[in-house]
């Protein structure tokens, strides 16, 4: 048997589904108890664009850096 969060997530998400308001979204974190049931939303996005790795020898990446390196190929 299915743990019961999960059982009510599938459930919950389903209902998202046939609303017009929440349309495209899907329950992000689930609460459930004996007296209250609390489901946080979020609707996923897919932004455009390209996916390139840096070089191996760097292990983070400045956002800023980014940022600067997008104006300057645009």
């Amino acid at each position: 048997m299915a743990r019961p969060t999960i059982a009510v997530r599938d459930a919950i998400n389903q209902l998202l589904k046939r609303n017009e308001y929440t349309s495209g979204a899907e329950v992000s974190e689930l609460y459930l108890s004996k007296d209250i049931l609390v489901a946080t939303l979020k609707r996923p996005k897919i932004i455009e664009g390209t996916c390139w790795d840096v070089e191996p020898i760097a292990q983070t990446v400045d956002l800023f850096d980014l940022m600067r390196m997008h104006e300057e190929e645009t």
